[in-house]
């Protein structure tokens, strides 16, 4: 097992004391950090204000990235990165923040590396007031051109995969600086796919860097998953008329290495090649996250296309993928499904990022049904199925505003019947467009917007540089919805720019509806009368750091990033903590008073495995053991591939996935066994991944799905360990040991 440096301190109070005055400083538009009207949303207002507005929610950690070390010491708000950050990804007692632009004495830095033990082995929210976070290293970035955009890890956490994209010179951040020499750094090269060892994880070390020739903007999201025991990284990319697709790479988990083995494109015109030769790849493919199916084990992903809408599609072959369904909306931007059933259905929650809208819609989320692809999954039906369509894409046809649902070229494939219900289960927006049904577009129905609600009432006009004046829309994303994260409980964090950090739950029907943000309560009390996605809180106080810390640049996208915080990128809870991605600030840790601490520590333990031999001869009996190390009561769970019987062992049951079957297996003495029978045929056969989940009181899995879930970094889901699988050629012929 590796080592892990705990760096937890106790000297936290300090620093939130200072971040507290800064929080604290002055109201929305009351201090120096008011600007003039808001005018559309194109200048002004939402520059770089410092909002203060909460409910339910209380900052619990924060660290501005300004040095290595602990917040209290080398993280406040007065020693801040000078640039911006993105993506924040968590495994266990680490997380890791990308570097989006860097500059003069913070220049040069591509990945930031956190402990966080202290919050994520908290055991309760008492635990979490002595929590503090440090960094520990940083890995460089070589290019000052080149801008770190998103980040995943692996399941055991010893492999980071960053993706990198020659954006920072848009945003006025590239500059003449000295070489930063801290740590190991990514290739030089401006658009590529590094994977990062970080088993040290205060001595990073590239391992590989991928710079394919028709990169034109490299990739821009990327996820790792373990299929068959084969760790793969999936990669998307922007509309640049080569690239705008998804690539599929092996993983090399011993030598850290990444080969390309297949692409993919919605069109489906011909099979995509790794060449990139076929396939229009003309969509932006802007983000994938891909799952253990809570229902039958197997990989699906979910694939999120600016202009077509979210895919579901079917990795059991990574080199040969099925489309399952398809979600049509506009700008689809993040797509999580959660990673349990919810009242035994499989849902996703569909994000729609919004750069600016007229209308004053920032941003919806939609709560789907993805039931219906069971049938292709269960060969039903050959096609892909049609899984509904945004409200909003038909409120704009209704409105002569946009084509009718299935009419745009990505959906053409489908079987739309417009008489169905097309609408999805639920739908949420921060402040609703001023078309249609959805209600008043007006600041005062925002959530944790109040005050900007009483200055335009005071000043409708917004002649005074304290005021927004009425709501009139929005420009560059500053009040737009961004990356999703959902728990096993059917809890949902979003990432939603300067609107904060925003809480829900999905509400199925008859459950509870749970309390609503203060002073905008839910209509319904009691048990729901269908399902909902409701708001339970927010978080939208910003830190005030330096002004030539934060993120400013030239040009109309840069102007969309602004100077304001909050400015959040992300929202990823883990263990009742909930750790926010600010673009400006940097990383801070929300607490909600309704999720409770202490139900995902991680597991300290360690897992080997031994075959009897690695040659059998057909019909002949094997024997697998599964050495087990842990500082609780585990159990775990073992794959068998396709053509072998199950004959008995230490079993608590075994599962059909696909062709193969996973057995779930208790330890005794720390040692888990079972007996299979080989095939009567010739072949190679992988078994694994082992996976390991906490036990209940009566020693059965204590986890919230059959499955893996969605994101395997959770102690709430089984959990996959890389390289914990084996190879066995056999004999046919019935030949005899």
């Amino acid at each position: 097992m590796r080592p892990r440096t705990n760096l937890r301190e106790t000297t936290r109070r300090a620093v939130l004391k200072a971040v507290g005055t800064a929080l604290g400083v002055a109201a929305i538009g009351t201090g120096a950090n008011a600007h003039n009207k808001f005018a559309g949303g194109r200048e002004g207002f939402l520059g770089d204000n410092v909002a203060d507005a909460a409910t339910r929610t209380e900052l619990v950690g924060y660290h501005s990235a300004g040095d290595v070390g602990p917040a209290s010491t080398a993280g406040r708000p007065d020693n801040a990165h000078e640039g911006a950050m993105t993506e924040f990804r968590v495994h266990d007692d680490l997380a890791f923040v990308t570097m989006f632009t860097s500059r003069s004495e913070t220049s040069q830095r591509g990945l930031a590396i956190f402990d966080i033990s202290a919050f994520t082995r908290a055991e309760s929210r008492e635990e979490l007031e002595s929590a503090e976070l440090t960094l520990l290293s940083f890995v460089r970035n070589d290019n000052n051109l080149a801008a770190p955009i998103d980040c995943k890890v692996s399941d055991d956490g010893n492999y980071v995969f960053v993706c990198k994209q020659p954006l920072s010179a848009l945003f006025g951040e590239a500059e003449d600086v000295e070489p930063n020499t801290d740590n190991h750094g990514f290739s030089p090269g401006a658009a590529s796919l590094d994977a990062v060892d970080v088993s040290d994880p205060g001595n990073p070390e590239v391992t590989d860097s991928v710079q394919l020739s028709r990169w034109v903007l490299g990739p821009h999201n990327c996820w790792y998953h373990q299929i068959n025991g084969q760790g793969y990284v999936f990669t998307t990319h922007g509309e640049d008329g080569v690239t705008g697709a998804m690539n599929v790479f092996e993983f090399d988990h011993e030598f850290g290495q990444l080969t390309q083995v297949n692409a993919w494109a919605w069109d489906g015109q011909e099979e995509a090649t790794v060449s990139g030769e076929a396939g229009s790849f003309d969509q932006y493919a802007h983000d994938i996250v891909v799952q253990d199916d809570p229902k039958y084990g197997i990989p699906i992903g979910y694939i999120s296309y600016i202009d077509a809408g979210t895919r579901v599609l079917d990795l059991s072959d990574p080199t040969d993928i099925d489309e399952l369904g398809v979600f049509e909306m506009e700008i689809s931007h993040h797509s999580v499904p959660a990673p349990t059933l919810i009242n035994d259905k499989r849902v996703m929650l569909c994000g729609q990022e919004q750069p600016d809208d007229d209308q004053g819609a920032t941003g919806f989320i939609h709560l789907v049904d993805a039931d219906p692809i069971d049938a292709v999954i269960e060969g039903e039906r050959d096609d892909p199925v049609y899984l509904g369509c945004s409200r909003w894409v038909q409120v704009k046809a209704e409105n002569d505003l946009g084509p009718e649902p299935g009419e745009r070229p990505a959906y053409h494939m489908y079987d739309v019947d417009p008489d169905e219900d097309l609408d999805p289960l639920d739908e949420w927006v921060l402040i609703p467009p001023a078309v249609g049904p959805f209600g008043e577009s007006e600041w005062a129905e925002a959530p944790g917007f109040e005050e900007e609600a009483r200055q335009a009432e005071d000043d409708p006009e917004g002649e005074s540089d304290e005021s927004p004046g009425e709501y009139d829309g929005f420009g560059n994303f500053r009040l737009s919805t961004h990356n999703l994260d959902v728990d096993t409980d059917g809890r949902v964090y979003l990432g939603h720019y300067h609107g904060g950090a925003r809480f829900f739950e999905i509400v199925a029907p008859g459950e509870t509806v749970p309390e609503g943000p203060e002073g905008h309560e839910h209509e319904q009390d009691g048990p729901s009368d269908g399902w909902q996605l409701l708001e339970t809180g927010y978080f939208r106080r910003g830190v005030e750091i330096p002004e030539e810390t934060a993120f400013v640049g030239a040009g109309e996208i840069a102007d969309g990033l602004t100077a304001s915080t909050p400015f959040y990128w992300c929202l990823v809870e883990r263990n009742g903590s909930a750790f926010a991605g600010g673009i400006n600030a940097g990383p801070q840790v929300i607490a909600h008073d309704e999720v409770p601490v202490g139900s995902d520590v991680p597991i300290d333990v360690t897992i080997e495995r031994d075959s009897d031999t690695s040659l059998a001869f057909g019909e002949s009996v094997l024997r697998v053991q599964i050495f087990v190390e842990s500082d609780e009561d585990v159990v775990v769970r073992d794959r068998v591939p396709a053509g072998w019987e199950f004959l008995r062992g230490d079993d608590l049951g075994v599962t059909d996935v696909g062709d193969r079957k996973a057995v779930t297996l208790a330890p005794h003495e720390g040692v888990a066994t079972y007996f299979v029978e080989a095939p009567d045929t010739s072949g190679s056969f992988t078994f694994g991944p082992v996976e390991y989940a906490r036990t209940d009181e009566d020693g059965r899995p204590d986890v919230d799905s059959e499955f893996g879930g969605g994101n395997s970094t959770t102690n709430r889901l089984w959990r996959k360990e890389n390289t914990l699988t084996e190879t066995v050629a056999t004999l046919g012929g019935g030949l005899d040991l």
